[in-house]
């Protein structure tokens, strides 16, 4: 539905990869399609297909199909990619992310210049 809604208005060369990302390449020379109302377009076709709940229930099924808790996962990451301390605890990340600080700059890293970026990979797969 995103690919066809895409097309409708416009936008040509839209494509799935093989692992469910959504690809847009810039539009053609000469295109009538600013890069701001592409922009529009992906959202909106994105949130219209219900993309955005379809890639939270493959990134639960890929990622934590026995349905554990998220911040143990997270936590498991961060400690095995000694990004933050063992005694550092799903507890502490479930805190940290209520309180709406950026976690980049809440958390406690060992090493402030390495933890965000871990954090992020940890995020995209908590099992590496």
């Amino acid at each position: 539905r995103v690919l066809s809604c895409l097309t409708d208005k416009g936008v040509t060369g839209a494509s799935f990869g093989p692992s469910g990302e959504l690809s847009v390449p810039d539009q053609p020379v000469g295109s009538s399609i600013s890069e701001e109302q592409q922009e529009e377009f992906v959202h909106t076709c994105s949130i219209d297909a219900g993309q955005p709940i379809i890639e939270a229930l493959e990134f639960d099924m890929r990622v934590n199909p026995d349905h554990r808790d998220i911040n143990e996962l997270y936590t498991q990451c961060l400690i095995r990619n000694k990004a933050v301390e063992p005694s550092f605890t799903a507890q502490e990340l479930a805190r940290a992310r209520e309180s709406g600080t950026p976690l980049a700059s809440t958390l406690p890293f060992i090493d402030p210049a390495q933890g965000p970026n871990i954090w992020r990979r940890c995020v995209d797969d908590p099992s590496k």
